[in-house]
């Protein structure tokens, strides 16, 4: 590999990392509790509509 460039690629390649690390710390858990759900198909559609906002993993 050409020396010069060698510094420069291994300090951008570890910030990618750091970024990452950061990232994964702001990760949260909510959870919560819906009363009233009578219908078999109420949970699947709160579920359905939580993973159509950005930023929801789970829902």
């Amino acid at each position: 590999m050409d020396q010069p460039l060698f510094l420069p690629l291994l300090i951008a390649l570890s910030t990618l990392g750091i970024g990452s690390q950061s990232l994964a710390s702001e990760l949260q858990t909510v959870k919560f509790q819906v009363d009233n759900m009578t219908y078999s198909m109420c949970p699947y559609t709160v579920k359905k509509a939580l993973k159509k906002i950005d930023g929801i993993e789970k829902g």
